[in-house]
């Protein structure tokens, strides 16, 4: 290698047998005993119901009795913990690709990402 040549460095990029692509409907975390971070994503639904019970009339199902709680019940689906530096170089990133969508959907000239309800 020449002075004038920067040294160069492959980074190669691969996925753990525990690798898996979740829905996240946010994120729930907070400082570590060390000062570090951490985050949990969780999805978001509705409990379902323990039973329902139903009458048959004209052959027509009709609910006569529900038992359960009505709760919204949050799944952490996963949490991970960083380092400062780390939170750092993640906003950062984010920053970038948050403006990059920004302009995707400006120059789309839509006002709604898809995917997203109006």
């Amino acid at each position: 290698m020449t002075s004038d040549e920067s040294p160069e460095v492959e980074i190669i990029f691969e996925k753990s047998p525990q690798y898996r692509v979740i829905h996240a409907d946010g994120a729930w975390g907070g400082l570590t005993a060390q000062l570090g971070l951490h985050l949990g994503f969780y999805s978001e639904f509705r409990q379902p119901p323990e039973s329902i019970t139903y009458s048959l009339e004209k052959d027509q199902p009709i609910e006569k009795v529900r038992t359960g709680r009505e709760a919204v019940v949050r799944h952490v689906e996963v949490e991970v913990a960083f380092s400062l530096q780390t939170a750092q170089s993640l906003r950062d990133w984010l920053d970038t690709k948050l403006k990059e969508a920004e302009r995707a959907l400006n120059d789309s000239g839509t006002t709604v990402p898809p995917g997203a309800s109006a």
